[in-house]
């Protein structure tokens, strides 16, 4: 293995670890963002890579009820 390919290696593993960190907190703001609106009763979030640089982030959230949160007027802004 070249010096290259030792350097790539490295920075691929140390980005992954800080996206799998960056999700767990992503995954608790969500459920609290949801939590506000609905009782979540589950919840999986995943990312998958597009390969250009780019990502897909997916959410999936088991709720047995949405809160009852009245008639949103209009005029707010």
């Amino acid at each position: 293995m070249t010096d290259t390919e030792r350097v790539k290696r490295i920075v691929e593993k140390d980005s992954i670890g800080a996206l799998n960190d960056i999700m767990s907190v992503v995954q608790s703001d969500i459920a609290d963002v949801l939590g506000e609106f609905m009782n979540v009763t589950g919840m999986n979030v995943s990312l998958d890579s597009d390969g250009h640089g780019g990502y897909t982030v997916k959410i999936d959230a088991n709720v047995d009820r949405f809160y009852d949160i009245g008639k949103i007027s209009s005029d707010i802004v």
